[in-house]
């Protein structure tokens, strides 16, 4: 400039330079399951994404929840899956402004297969369908859960009139019992009526 510095008594006074923390965002993965398969949720390394880290650095592991509780008994639906707790690896977590965000836990209904029971008959004599708990087996239910009766009907329309052969004996509505229907894919098997 156009100064000269002996022509003054120079003092230095400090500034302040300010590091700011970084933004870093840690957003738990998503996840599934089916109705009556317990989902295991915990501490992990692959179980989450993160945004924001700098200098290469890294993230050991969080800690990660359901705040709804999901387990084994959970109804279909959507759950929060939550993170938290980041710690270990190579990252200092004062040196961030840590946001954590929610993955989802899906759980999906479980197939179910409820068969009507095969009957028979002789020529002349009625066969009688209707609901009952007797008439029926499933496979698929978990939980111990349990069905109270199911309707079962013939679509043939089978009757003591009926010529000798083979009819179809059609399950459907299952309901009672301590299932939720809305928890399973409920697929009905006809049996046979000879």
């Amino acid at each position: 400039g156009t100064f000269t510095a002996s022509n003054y008594n120079i003092t230095y006074a400090n500034g302040t330079l300010t590091v700011a923390a970084k933004d870093l965002t840690i957003t738990a993965d998503n996840g599934s399951a089916t109705y009556g398969t317990a989902f295991t949720v915990g501490a992990g390394s692959e179980n989450f994404t993160s945004s924001g880290l700098v200098n290469s650095e890294t993230i050991g592991t969080i800690t990660i929840a359901s705040d709804d509780g999901a387990t084994n008994t959970s109804s279909v639906g959507n759950y929060n899956i939550v993170p938290s707790a980041a710690t270990g690896g190579t990252f200092t977590a004062s040196n961030y402004n840590i946001t954590y965000a929610n993955g989802t836990l899906t759980v999906a209904a479980k197939d179910l297969t409820i068969t009507a029971d095969n009957g028979s008959a002789t020529y002349g004599t009625a066969f009688t369908v209707g609901a009952g708990s007797e008439n029926f087996t499933s496979s698929g239910l978990v939980n111990s859960e349990t069905i109270g009766t199911i309707t079962i009907a013939s679509d043939d329309g089978a009757t003591n009139t009926s010529s000798v052969g083979n009819y179809n004996i059609v399950p459907s509505a299952a309901t009672g019992g301590t299932f939720t229907a809305s928890n399973y894919n409920i697929t009905y098997a006809n049996g046979t009526l000879t």
